[in-house]
């Protein structure tokens, strides 16, 4: 894995924790519309970390 990729999931993971902090922020303050949004991405995020380790691997193969 090179250092390009590394960054780029240290990127996405690094979102994926702001963005779940965010989303307990809301939850503190009732904000579930928000909860549900930020979770999601959070979510999202994480699911683009997947795909790199997965397309990393298949080019391994």
């Amino acid at each position: 894995m090179n250092e390009e990729i590394r960054q780029a999931i240290r990127l996405r993971v690094g979102q994926a924790r702001e963005t779940l902090e965010e989303a307990e922020a809301l939850r503190e303050h009732g904000l579930w519309r928000g909860v549900i949004y930020r979770s999601y991405y959070a979510m999202f995020y994480t699911v683009l970390v997947m795909g790199v380790f997965r397309q990393t691997e298949m080019v391994d193969a």
